[in-house]
């Protein structure tokens, strides 16, 4: 029967996700600082994230699925993808404007980083659950 709770893998998961989001918070925040605006700060600083999330993810956390790397990278590009630039713009630009719409002070800096992390924690749901069950599930020989 097939444990629903592996506490290592997620445990590894968890700490490779802390030094991908950490990466990729600390760039989402330079750029923004610097005037870039928040889409294509998120879009710059969730591509450095995402290297570093493929080659940890496959060497530390789930190891290679058996199939090609390729197949391996083409999968995880498109569910990291769908997560980082579909998922999380929705969810920034919605709390971007929730929060402008609630609040007439204006500070771009904590809006944009309370939206980047509530971003965060949806792509972060999404990518493990794929992760596990589509780009490294192992393949039946």
């Amino acid at each position: 029967m097939k444990k629903p709770f592996n506490a290592p893998k997620q445990l590894k998961f968890t700490i490779v996700g802390i030094l991908n989001t950490s990466l990729d918070f600390f760039i989402f925040i330079l750029l923004t600082t610097l005037g870039l605006t928040p889409i294509l700060g998120n879009t710059t600083s969730t591509s450095c994230g995402m290297l570093c999330s493929f080659l940890l993810n496959r060497s530390f956390v789930f190891g290679p699925s058996g199939s090609k790397t390729h197949h391996e990278i083409m999968k995880f590009l498109l569910v990291t993808l769908v997560g980082l630039w579909v998922l999380q713009n929705i969810v920034i630009i919605g709390c971007n404007w929730m929060l402008n719409s609630l609040f007439t002070t204006k500070n771009s800096i904590v809006f944009n980083a309370t939206s980047k992390l509530l971003a965060t924690g949806v792509s972060l749901t999404w990518n493990y659950y794929c992760y596990k069950n589509y780009v490294f599930k192992k393949r039946a020989d």
